[in-house]
């Protein structure tokens, strides 16, 4: 996905399933208005590495509990440096792993003073 997209529901049945979106060096992009579910691992509903001004808005994300934890990787990631990522209105649902916010100790240095999200909530 490049820079400067907005993906946007058209209905309220608008959405991807078992697969997802993977944002990574790209800036001013906006997810609107889906359902992202059942995305199999390895893959996230949406992830996002090394990127700038991403908005997250009104997006219903979902698997089910009858896998096991491994079976779906995360519904929502951002890492490696991301910044300015706003997560707002969304929903999160059965699901072991929701969220992600940052790498791992080891990747501390491209994090440190990054990373920083706001989230939104109804």
């Amino acid at each position: 996905m490049g820079s400067n997209k907005s993906i946007l529901g058209s209905s309220a049945e608008s959405g991807v399933g078992k697969s997802g979106f993977h944002i990574r060096r790209q800036k001013n992009i906006i997810i609107r208005g889906l359902q992202i579910y059942k995305t199999l691992a390895p893959n996230d509903g949406v992830s996002i590495d090394e990127s700038t001004n991403i908005w997250i808005h009104h997006n219903d994300f979902y698997s089910d509990l009858e896998h096991g934890k491994d079976y779906y990787d995360g519904l929502l990631d951002a890492k490696r440096g991301s910044d300015y990522i706003t997560v707002s209105f969304n929903k999160f649902r059965d699901h072991y792993k929701c969220i992600l916010i940052g790498h791992s100790d080891n990747n501390r240095n491209q994090d440190t003073g990054k990373v920083s999200c706001r989230a939104v909530a109804p």
